[in-house]
């Protein structure tokens, strides 16, 4: 096959000495306790990218006006040439979210408006068919475990050659994100000390590594499409976040296995991956239909002509909206921050044993809410932390702790003196992390990243706020004691 110019005009540069002392860094355990702390792995990456960047044509520039507009038109004639009805629908790029989809007519709920074949996807199947990945992609059991990894690679090898059966989505879809992956140093530690900077920090710290690993991997490839040349960090970081941004879990459709026949993977799904969330309509509106081969997607709510086109992303705390879709929601009525308490006193290893027993050691589902009836995990966990030498040795208690056949934790006092004491620890526990924000950041908003950090951490600080102020029930008692009348909830 004849090369492209783009292929043959790269030549990969000497990153080892760079990427040796990420590797060391990466091994510090006290990068992020503070501001400066964060500097010499931030100064790195940018030496790296500066080196990498030198060495070729800037493929993320900024697109004219003509130049999208061009680029989309080519993507809605692949989309229309792939068995797409677009009909209903149409792509606006000039919206506050950025890219989305508008109702070109009336849409009722429940409508379908869009069906995006098999077929266009790139997924995890997809990626095992290109012949020059399939070797690693089989046999590595990195990549094996972590399927955005395997489709990041399939993404920057279809990126890479400009004859891909899916330049035309890739041309359109986004150079940058406001994810924390591409947050500065100053950006990053804007979000301290929310419980959302350990987070986007892991993120990162994960980023680097999952470079330093495929690095070499890349390099084994011996491709002429995905090379050195062409697998840098920079390039790299951007396929992460299109995969965090706008991936979706539909079956295998070509799996072999006896043992998984309708496993899952994950997948790029165009046109879909446009639609923004909405926060006041929640129910998930997108099905993979497996006799049809396509996943469909119907309106959450009525749409009239010209509205933009929302759909609800399903249950998730800011923390992570922001790190896998670059924004925070104010009115995120599922938001939650981790519980940090720790069990000590005399009483402390039987109290751990206990929280073995009913299975909440490492609970993901371990989080404070803004109301203490929609955290059943996380108050039969302070329940625990406030029992009395009796109350841990009687059976009868712990078992109304453990969760059902189903896996759902009841929430129900085991006893008056226990309840109240369970919700001071938590109420103590919150306006323990309510205190960390106490200092005033002088940081000034000037860019949209600083504005996001500082939305999250408004965010957390009013959840906890609620908490150390009675949860639900002392908004009920403020309430009775402001008006008789009811009022809906905006939270």
């Amino acid at each position: 096959r004849k090369m492209s110019k783009r292929q043959t005009s790269l030549a990969p540069v000497d990153a080892k000495p760079i990427l040796s002392r990420l590797y060391l860094l990466l091994q510090d355990q006290n990068i992020g306790k503070d501001f400066e702390s964060l500097t010499p792995l931030f100064q790195t990456v940018d030496e790296l990218i500066e080196l990498q960047r030198n060495k070729r044509k800037q493929a993320n520039e900024k697109l004219s006006s003509e130049e999208r507009q061009k680029r989309f038109r080519d993507f809605t004639k692949w989309v229309k040439a792939g068995g797409v009805d677009l009909s209903s629908i149409d792509f606006a790029y000039s919206l506050q979210e950025g890219n989305g989809l508008v109702a070109t007519k009336d849409l009722k709920k429940g409508d379908q408006f869009l069906a995006i074949p098999y077929r266009l996807m790139m997924s995890n199947e997809s990626a095992i068919k290109t012949p020059e990945l399939e070797t690693i992609l089989t046999n590595d059991s990195h990549l094996k475990a972590i399927p955005s990894l395997a489709l990041s690679l399939h993404l920057l090898y279809e990126k890479s050659q400009l004859q891909s059966f899916w330049a035309p989505y890739i041309k359109i879809l986004p150079s940058t994100f406001s994810i924390p992956l591409f947050f500065s140093q100053t950006e990053l530690f804007a979000l301290h000390p929310s419980s959302a900077y350990g987070e986007a920090l892991r993120s990162i710290k994960n980023c680097l590594k999952q470079y330093l690993y495929l690095y070499p991997v890349v390099d084994n490839l011996k491709s002429r499409i995905l090379n050195l040349a062409s697998f840098t960090f920079e390039e790299f970081r951007w396929a992460i976040s299109v995969i965090f941004t706008r991936q979706n879990m539909i079956p295998k459709i070509n799996s072999q296995s006896s043992q998984d026949p309708m496993g899952m993977q994950m997948a790029l799904i165009p046109v879909w991956d446009m639609c923004n969330h909405t926060s006041t309509d929640m129910h998930i509106t997108t099905f993979f239909d497996t006799e049809t081969h396509q996943t469909e997607c119907q309106a959450v709510r009525d749409f009239k002509k010209g509205d933009q086109i929302y759909i609800y992303y399903g249950r998730r705390p800011n923390v992570e909206l922001l790190i896998f879709c670059g924004f925070v929601d104010p009115r995120n009525q599922f938001d939650s921050i981790p519980v940090t308490f720790q069990p000590s006193g005399p009483d402390a290893k039987q109290k751990i044993e206990i929280l073995e027993k009913v299975g909440l050691v490492s609970n993901p589902n371990l989080r404070l809410s803004r109301n203490i009836s929609d955290m059943p995990e996380t108050m039969n966990f302070f329940r625990v932390m406030a029992m009395d030498s009796s109350e841990i040795q009687d059976e009868s208690l712990v078992a109304k702790l453990k969760p059902n056949d189903g896996g759902v934790y009841p929430n129900e006092p085991l006893n008056e003196r226990n309840e109240t004491e369970a919700k001071k620890l938590l109420i103590e526990h919150a306006s323990e992390l309510l205190a960390r924000f106490e200092t005033k950041s002088e940081v000034t908003l000037d860019t949209f990243n600083l504005k996001l950090a500082h939305l999250m951490k408004d965010c957390e600080i009013g959840l906890l706020k609620n908490l150390v102020n009675g949860g639900e029930e002392g908004k009920k008692k403020k309430k009775k004691k402001k008006s008789k009348a009811k009022t809906p909830s905006t939270q």
